[in-house]
């Protein structure tokens, strides 16, 4: 039976496990290390794990699986070094940035990511058709789905004027507000640009859309962003903004809308990728999935709040929605 102690060393989780040969430990247990950006993430991990066990993978059986989360970039390299000291047979990765930063950190192994929202763009695989490296994964389409996300918000508000884009502030974040900026500009839509450099800025940044008469706020997609969705639901609640972010777990915590890909869904299918590598597949031939479902999901209890009578023409197209 392979145990497992953890405890945490700053934002990273870490664990203890004995050495072996790589990837398979004595009496067949395979080794799968898991990178997660945060423990706001948890429930991601939760259905990777659950995948894992409908695969037939039993922990203390036939599985070892170490988890490590590392909330800040300068972490990545710590976290690293510890997972590949136990030599596992794949890392499995939250997101293309972190399967990224893992691999110059010193990844030594096959590398999947679950959630990849630019994995060319970040130089992580060659193309989505032939990732030519030691990684491959899911695209989430998690930006360029903006427009949508802007015409879904002037269907919800049919008088919108101004809009507010929150974003971390860098080069890597130009090309979607472009693309969010031109959706606005062609539903004839005002934009208010809200950049941020972290989680301290964001009271500030709501107050400047909220002088700016924005009523409406949607984001450049960003992990941040995820890991404090509740703060950012509440910032949006208490100055009155309607909030279309990117995935479910944003409404869920009291935004508005969202619309894009279930992450629980693809953290289930990563598990099945994770199993092929396990299984001796190649990840440079493996093509990069992209994610072809996307769901909206609307909050009438948020839209109640904010006095907002959402037209039938919409709920008609929810996905879900959270009474």
């Amino acid at each position: 039976m392979t145990r497992r102690r953890a405890f945490f060393l700053g934002a990273t989780c870490v664990a203890t496990w004995p050495t072996a040969s790589r990837g398979q430990a004595a009496g067949g247990i395979q080794r799968i290390a898991y990178l997660g950006t945060s423990t706001s993430s948890a429930h991601l991990e939760t259905a990777f794990t659950g995948a894992l066990r409908g695969l037939g993978y039993v922990a203390g059986k036939n599985l070892s699986l170490e988890v490590r989360y590392a909330t800040d970039p300068a972490r990545v390299p710590a976290a690293v070094k510890e997972l590949m000291a136990i030599k596992p047979i794949v890392l499995v990765c939250a997101t293309d940035i972190l399967a990224r930063d893992a691999l110059a950190a010193g990844a030594a192994v096959p590398v999947v990511f679950a959630l990849g929202f630019d994995p060319v763009g970040i130089g992580l695989v060659k193309s989505l058709r032939s990732p030519g490296g030691r990684a491959t994964g899911f695209s989430v389409l998690n930006w360029e789905l903006n427009a949508k996300r802007m015409s879904l918000l002037k269907e919800a508000l049919p008088n919108l004027k101004t809009v507010a884009v929150v974003y971390r502030d860098g080069d890597s974040a130009k090309a979607a507000l472009d693309l969010t900026e031109r959706a606005a500009h062609e539903l004839g839509i005002g934009v208010i640009r809200a950049p941020i450099a972290g989680a301290d800025d964001f009271g500030a940044a709501f107050k400047r859309m909220s002088d700016g008469s924005a009523k409406a706020v949607i984001n450049v997609p960003d992990v941040l962003f995820f890991k404090w969705r509740e703060q950012l639901a509440a910032l949006a609640l208490q100055h009155r903004i309607a909030a279309m972010f990117g995935a479910s777990e944003y409404v869920e915590a009291g935004m508005l809308l969202s619309y894009g890909t279930d992450f629980r869904a693809l953290f289930v299918r990563a598990a099945a990728l994770a199993d092929r590598v396990v299984k001796g597949a190649d990840p440079a031939g493996i093509p990069v999935e992209q994610a072809n479902t996307f769901d909206l999901v609307v909050n009438r209890r948020t839209a109640r709040t904010l006095g907002i009578d959402l037209p039938r023409s919409l709920l008609l197209q929810a996905t879900r929605v959270i009474e």
